[in-house]
């Protein structure tokens, strides 16, 4: 994916900001084949609105059933902690399939709500906190489910034929106790899909961070939903780690969404990019700083911290 190789930026690279040096730490695009877009008339729900059991095993099924076909905010949030990602999954469809038509309306008003109790009692205009969330959950007895508007802007591409690409940039990624050494050495390296029109997203799979297991305590679930599907996940903060092309490092601390389940059948990140490992936004660029030129001669991203 990199090539160390000294080169002059082509013509028709893109400058976003700043100045270039001669030695280029290049990045290559990932090529993407994308499916056609077929536009709908409808507009869609936040959530697959469906008739049918929630998509999870039957073992999962079962055990969620018991506690919450009745109320599935009767669950103790011991016994909600204790579940696995399908069962979550299960539990947020029950919530929907109950209360989608009070969601939907809600949705509208704010990009978040809390709910609690079979009503809303929280609208928060930003993402709320882990700590928030488990302050309401002692606050009113019982657990709380959060969802969130879909606030990514992304549409599935017009097929452009073969010769289409995704820009990306190179992310490391660890604990934020980690030493900055620690995140280059032993974090897990990610080529994320880098989209400027998306303000603050950065979404990662779940499996893909290893340094996430076994924290305790276990965070909140989150329910949203992109391109219309629905997904689910945890808000963790993380240490984000760049290479720049003279090999200047650096590190931020930033809240990623870790995605339950990242894969071709329940993932809509992976609905534009098959191969997609992340997205990212631009404040990522932001936060750092950094520069980025993007090449469509080279297919290349070329970073430069400032």
């Amino acid at each position: 994916m990199q090539n160390e190789k000294s080169t002059t930026p082509e013509k028709g690279a893109r400058k976003m900001s700043g100045s270039y040096k001669k030695r280029k730490r290049k990045l290559q695009y990932e090529i993407v084949r994308r499916k056609p877009f077929v536009p709908s008339l409808k507009r869609k729900l936040p959530f697959k609105r469906t008739t049918e059991k929630p998509i999870a095993s039957d073992r999962s099924l079962s055990k969620i059933e018991r506690a919450a076909e009745k109320d599935p905010f009767e669950i103790h949030a011991s016994q909600r902690d204790s579940l696995n990602e399908e069962e979550i999954i299960a539990l947020y469809e029950l919530v929907f399939k109950k209360h989608g038509n009070m969601i939907e309306r809600e949705l509208d008003k704010s990009p978040y709500i809390i709910l609690c109790d079979s009503r809303v009692i929280s609208r928060p205009l930003k993402e709320p906190s882990d700590e928030e969330i488990m302050a309401l959950e002692k606050k009113h007895g019982k657990i709380c489910y959060i969802i969130r508007r879909d606030l990514i802007e992304e549409i599935k591409w017009a097929p452009l034929g073969d010769n289409d690409y995704y820009p990306t940039v190179e992310l490391f990624l660890g604990d934020p106790g980690w030493s900055d050494e620690d995140i280059f050495n032993k974090g897990t390296k990610v080529i994320a899909d880098f989209d400027t029109g998306n303000p603050n997203v950065a979404a990662f799979s779940n499996e893909k961070l290893p340094f996430l297991k076994g924290v305790k305590p276990i965070t909140p679930r989150r329910g949203t939903s992109h391109l219309g599907v629905s997904y689910y996940y945890q808000l963790r903060r993380a240490k984000v780690g760049v290479r720049d092309f003279q090999g200047k490092k650096r590190c931020i601390v930033k809240d990623c969404s870790c995605v339950l389940k990242w894969d071709r059948e329940k993932n809509p990140f992976l609905i534009t990019n098959p191969n997609r490992e992340g997205l990212v936004g631009r404040d990522i660029m932001m936060t750092f700083p950094f520069e980025v030129t993007l090449s469509p001669i080279n297919k290349s991203s070329i970073l430069r911290l400032i």
